[in-house]
């Protein structure tokens, strides 16, 4: 096989982006399937709406703190792993609600790409390395 040219690797990313993205128009705000498994395999899914501001944001919709919860995690049961869980929300750019969602406030569409890998990241990211070996075993 020759080196692909610069050229065929864009086409062939944009490709697979169209491909194994998947959005539902839920009339209020857009559900986005993305590719990427979480700690159940499971595929990530997001949710784009406008907050009360009019703001665009980009949002887990509580899913990744109420699986954490099923597997007996809480931020405030131990200051080491909330120190950790809010490091890593922050190298995101994504925060943590009140209401247990990770969302991200976008400035413009022009960075809901960037916005969506960082959300999808970050939900796996968290996932994976805030649950201890016990909790790990239970599950297996």
């Amino acid at each position: 096989m020759d080196m692909p040219t610069i050229e065929a690797l864009k086409r062939a990313r944009i490709k697979w982006l169209d491909v194994s993205f998947s959005y539902k128009d839920k009339n209020h705000f857009i559900e986005i399937r993305t590719p990427f498994p979480d700690m159940f395999h499971d595929n990530i899914s997001l949710v784009l709406y406008k907050d009360a501001d009019g703001n665009l944001m980009l949002s887990d919709d509580g899913y990744t703190m109420d699986e954490l919860g099923t597997l007996g995690f809480d931020t405030n049961t131990s200051v080491k792993r909330k120190k950790y869980f809010n490091d890593t929300l922050l190298s995101f750019g994504v925060q943590y609600t009140p209401t247990g969602e990770l969302t991200i406030k976008l400035p413009s569409l022009s960075k809901y790409a960037q916005a969506e890998l960082q959300g999808s990241y970050a939900v796996i990211t968290d996932k994976n390395s805030l649950c201890d070996n016990r909790q790990m075993r239970n599950i297996l």
